[in-house]
């Protein structure tokens, strides 16, 4: 939050709609961070609803939304190119392994 409001930097967090949600319950109502969610469906990769996030998941379930993170990797290098093209290219790219 001192890099936003300090050094004037844009700060935006990109993840599954879940954790989207959540990180927007923490965030204080006059901050500029975006949150961008990246469309995740689960139930193509035999998730059940509500599951892109580990932090309730089974160990297998767990291993399952491993392997289906290799989808995200098209919608989230579109979404930084998008970000570039609108002339708001990141500096600095800060990933999990789900990113990586």
């Amino acid at each position: 939050m001192k890099l936003e409001q300090e050094k004037g930097f844009k700060i935006t967090f990109v993840n599954t709609p879940l954790n989207i949600k959540k990180l927007g319950q923490n965030l204080p109502t006059n901050t500029t961070i975006r949150l961008l969610e990246v469309p995740f469906d689960t139930a193509k990769h035999g998730l059940p609803p509500n599951s892109d996030s580990t932090e309730t998941l089974s160990l297998p379930l767990m291993l399952r939304l491993i392997e289906a993170s290799p989808s995200l990797l098209t919608i989230f290098r579109t979404l930084i190119s998008r970000l570039a093209c609108a002339g708001d290219s990141p500096a600095c790219v800060v990933s999990d392994m789900f990113f990586a």
